[in-house]
């Protein structure tokens, strides 16, 4: 291989190139054993590696508030430390509330009406959310207060009386003083019953009167009768619609209509609705949604 490199040489440098190849100092030969070679050490005195810097390419870091870079730009994102200058916008601002204000979505109990009435009757609680605004609604969502609306007599909804009658007038369910029945009396006990009468509207059951749905025993000063019932004469079955719960009276452009208390009246259908926090329920004490006739009341949600 030796002799083929200096033969290269010779042909390209031709005749006085001033120099010969030297000869190896071992000859390898057929059937010739070659001998051990030493080789010296490496004078590597002065001979440093040539320092080698090392520098990043350059990168064209995107800021917010560059315009105009794309894929022509040839410019590389790179994730970098987030330095806030005058014209960023910080990430999360701070949340100021007001003093007394809250923060949503939380919420509050609160009763707007006369607190020693609160778990009388039909009188509850209701709820003030928070809104974005960090401040508590005004409204409170879902009370029950006693309420006399219309009414100048009869109960309030919360144990209490929305007024009483002058004599001679008696309390109807619409909670309008109005003149006493006169059906009401020992000539108005028209059903038979074992020895003696029921009044009319009533049933005879186990010598006992009870009125039909949709009545009430009264006595004839429109004081409802005991759960045990009224003796003697003195008291009829009145009408009690909406299981003697309450009425209140809906005008309509085809005429009046009778709804249970707390409803709203559906004046073009001619239809009753429960207020919001109120649920529809027959007299048997079964719920419904669209209860018909006049055996079903309004009773609130968080009561049943």
């Amino acid at each position: 291989m030796v002799k083929a490199r200096a033969a290269v040489l010779a042909a390209v440098c031709g005749v006085g190139c001033g120099w010969t190849l030297p000869m190896p100092d071992t000859v390898f030969e057929v059937g010739v054993v070659p001998r051990d070679v030493v080789t010296p050490p490496m004078d590597t005195a002065g001979m440093d590696a040539p320092d080698v810097t090392l520098r990043p390419p350059d990168v064209a870091v995107r800021d917010a508030g560059d315009e105009g870079m794309d894929a022509a730009d040839g410019a590389v994102a790179v994730d970098r430390p987030d330095v806030r200058d005058a014209a960023d916008v910080a990430d999360v601002r701070d949340v100021v509330i007001p003093e007394g204000g809250c923060l949503p979505p939380s919420f509050r109990m609160c009763f707007t009406g006369d607190r020693s009435t609160l778990g009388s009757g039909y009188c509850r609680e209701g709820a003030q959310f928070c809104e974005r605004t960090n401040t508590w609604s005004t409204a409170c969502e879902g009370e029950i207060q006693r309420d006399c609306t219309g009414r100048e007599c009869g109960s309030d909804g919360c144990e209490g009386s929305c007024g009483n009658c002058p004599a001679g007038r008696v309390c109807d369910d619409t909670g309008r003083c109005v003149a006493p029945s006169t059906t009401c009396g020992p000539m108005n006990f028209t059903v038979l019953c074992g020895a003696g009468n029921c009044p009319a509207n009533s049933t005879c059951a186990g010598g006992r009167c009870r009125c039909n749905a949709n009545f009430e025993a009264r006595h004839c000063d429109a004081v409802p009768c005991p759960p045990t019932g009224c003796d003697g004469t003195d008291w009829w079955c009145a009408p009690a619609p909406f299981c003697a719960g309450g009425a209140i009276t809906c005008m309509a452009p085809t005429g009046s209509f009778l709804c249970p208390r707390w409803s709203l009246c559906d004046t073009m259908n001619r239809g009753c609705f429960c207020r919001p926090g109120f649920q529809a329920r027959r007299c048997d004490g079964t719920l419904c949604t669209s209860c018909p006739g006049t055996e079903w009341e309004c009773v609130p949600t968080r009561a049943m």
